[in-house]
C-alpha cells in the first residue's frame, strides 16, 4: 500500500503561487505558556504564525501582544479534542500559505490515583493530550507533503518514560506521544516531513508556578534552575527549522536534569 502522503503532487501552473506564499507555522496551545512561546519565536525568526487555542480570550490578548510587536500573527479558536477542530486549524493555516512547521504544546493533565480514575477523566486525557497529536499531525504532515516538506514538533513530557502516582493517564497518554512521534516520521520521511517531540521536565508556566510540587524543583540537580517556556521554544525552533536535516522520529529530553535521577 503506498503512502497516502505521496501521491500527492503540486501542479506546475500552481508552483509560482506557491513560491509567493508565505511560509507558516501552527502553535498549538498559544494562549500561553510553551505554544505561546513558540508561537513568538517563530514569528520573531520570519514565519506567519497560525496560534491555535481553545480558549478564546486569552489567545485575543496573545494575539494582540504580538502584533503590537509588529509580527505576522493569526488566531484560530478550536476544540483540538475533536477531530473536526484539528481539521479546521489545518484548513485555515493552509488558506495563508505553505503550512512549514507544527509544534503541537496543547494538552492538559488532571490529578486522580489509577483507583480513582474513571473513564471520563482517562478519555480527556487521551483526547486533548493524544487523539489532538493523531488529527494534527496528519492533517499538517499531509500538507506538507504537497509542499515539498516541513516539520512537526510535538510536546511530550518525561512523565512518559517514569512512573507517576496520581498522573498515571497523562503520563500513557504522553507515552502515546512519543509513540506516535516515531511512526509519524517513519511513514512521511519519504516526503520530506521531519517529525520530532519535546520531553520537557517542569516548565514555568503560569500553572505551573501556582502547583504545590513546584517548589521541589528547587532541589534539581544542576543547572538547578526551571527550564521557561523560551528554553523549549528554542529546543523546538531548531527541530523544526531548515538547520535540522537529519533528526527525526526522536524525542529530546529538556528536563533541567532532572531525568537523571
Amino acid at each position: 500500500m503506498q503512502l497516502r502522503a505521496l501521491r500527492y503532487e503540486i501542479d506546475p501552473a500552481m508552483q509560482q503561487e506557491y513560491e509567493n506564499m508565505p511560509d507558516i507555522a501552527i502553535a498549538t496551545g498559544a494562549a500561553g505558556g510553551i505554544g505561546l512561546a513558540c508561537a513568538k519565536l517563530f514569528a520573531e525568526r520570519g514565519l506567519t504564525v497560525v496560534l491555535g487555542d481553545i480558549d478564546q480570550a486569552r489567545l485575543a490578548k496573545a494575539v494582540e501582544g504580538l502584533k503590537g510587536a509588529g509580527h505576522s500573527v493569526v488566531a484560530h479558536v478550536s476544540d483540538l479534542t475533536k477531530r473536526t477542530g484539528c481539521e479546521s486549524l489545518v484548513k485555515a493555516a493552509a488558506k495563508f500559505g505553505d503550512i512549514k512547521a507544527l509544534v503541537h504544546s496543547a494538552g492538559d493533565y488532571t490529578v486522580a490515583t489509577i483507583a480513582e480514575l474513571d473513564d471520563r477523566a482517562w478519555d480527556r486525557m487521551l483526547d486533548v493530550n493524544l487523539r489532538s497529536t493523531m488529527h494534527l499531525n496528519r492533517g499538517c504532515a499531509d500538507q506538507m507533503a504537497k509542499g515539498g516538506g516541513g516539520r512537526i514538533v510535538n510536546i511530550a513530557s518525561i512523565d512518559a518514560y517514569r512512573a507517576m502516582p496520581k498522573l498515571a493517564h497523562y503520563a500513557a497518554a504522553k507515552a502515546g506521544v512519543v509513540s506516535l512521534t516515531r511512526s509519524f516520521a517513519e511513514e512521511y520521511g519519504a516526503a520530506g516531513v521531519l517529525v520530532n517531540a519535546i520531553a520537557p521536565g517542569a516548565v514555568a508556566t503560569e500553572r505551573a508556578r501556582s502547583e504545590p510540587w513546584f517548589e521541589k524543583y528547587k532541589e534539581m540537580p544542576p543547572p538547578r534552575r526551571y527550564a521557561e517556556p523560551e528554553d523549549i521554544a528554542e529546543v523546538a525552533w531548531f527541530l523544526a527549522s531548515p538547520a535540522n536535516r537529519c533528526i527525526t522520529g526522536e524525542t529530546v529530553i529538556a528536563s533541567s536534569g532532572t531525568f537523571m535521577r
